[in-house]
């Protein structure tokens, strides 16, 4: 995918205002269209369709897309307004999900640091980074963390999701027992799937699931304070630690009791409402899962 640079930008606004303004329409001219830059109309016309500035048609006519279209009507030739740079920029980093993303939700200088120099440009030319931004620049920013903690809230989820369904494959292959996944119905009953102790004794074991794609030095877990509650009133109780790094699948089985020395207490006024633990703290319970089992 093309890169994000000042240069990309100006080519893609001139490139579809002729689009727009001439009804220059069709897909496979347009990519044999000599721009004033050394960029492939190609490679822009590409850029266009990922971040849905365009639709091509089946008969190859390319369709501008309604916000397209008003910010044309903003842009002169020979000019970027820090308007529209603003709203392109958003959207190549809402379709593009580009690395600095992830940073974004950790404050616009955290992201900005990590930026290539042609990024910068965009984000200067914007007024991104003015030091007292006026209103629709820190409604931008908030709007850019938003969507980089969402990414964020996703990716998490979608991790978390594959430890439990790891679970469950590996709890069927244990017990011969088909377990039951409570966290896909609610997740407030603090644990995430009901199995029971082996083939022949049915007695119910509540499992929490805890996964990483981390290695094991980097990776943590946390644990709230509902679901040490429900460890603490259940007769048996283990935390599932699935560690998913490179080829392996390891899982280390923790009982309560080893959980125990790493929560904390509330102080005076003070409450805890969640901790963090280091999967390093049980590297002695890890085993690799065969991922025969795991099919």
């Amino acid at each position: 995918m093309i890169r994000l640079t000042a240069n990309v930008l100006y080519s893609t606004l001139s490139l579809l205002k002729v689009v727009k303004e001439k009804n220059y329409d069709d897909y496979q001219q347009l990519c044999y269209l000599s721009l004033s830059s050394s960029i492939c109309a190609e490679d822009i016309l590409a850029l266009c369709i990922k971040c849905c500035w365009i639709n091509v048609t089946e008969n190859k006519k390319v369709i501008l897309s309604s916000k397209m279209q008003d910010l044309l009507d903003l842009f002169k030739f020979g000019d970027l307004s820090p308007d529209v740079v603003r709203n392109l920029i958003y959207d190549y980093a809402f379709y593009c999900k580009p690395t600095w993303l992830s940073l974004v939700s950790k404050g616009r200088k955290e992201s900005y640091i990590f930026l290539s120099d042609d990024e910068k440009n965009c984000f200067d030319i914007a007024g991104l980074m003015e030091d007292i931004p006026n209103e629709q620049v820190v409604a931008w920013w908030d709007r850019l963390a938003n969507l980089s903690r969402s990414r964020q809230n996703q990716q998490k989820n979608d991790i978390g999701r594959l430890g439990e369904r790891l679970t469950l494959k590996y709890e069927f292959n244990r017990t011969n027992h088909k377990p039951k996944w409570v966290a896909i119905e609610s997740n407030i009953l603090g644990y995430d799937v009901l199995s029971q102790v082996d083939a022949e004794n049915s007695e119910k074991i509540l499992i929490e699931v805890k996964t990483s794609q981390r290695n094991l030095e980097d990776a943590v877990f946390y644990v709230s304070k509902n679901e040490w509650q429900i460890a603490l009133k259940a007769k048996n109780y283990f935390f599932y630690l699935w560690l998913l790094f490179g080829k392996n699948n390891c899982l280390a089985v923790v009982p309560t009791e080893l959980i125990k020395k790493h929560i904390p207490i509330n102080n005076n006024e003070g409450a805890w409402q969640s901790v963090e633990i280091k999967y390093s703290a049980f590297r002695e319970l890890f085993q690799n899962i065969d991922s025969i089992i795991l099919k």
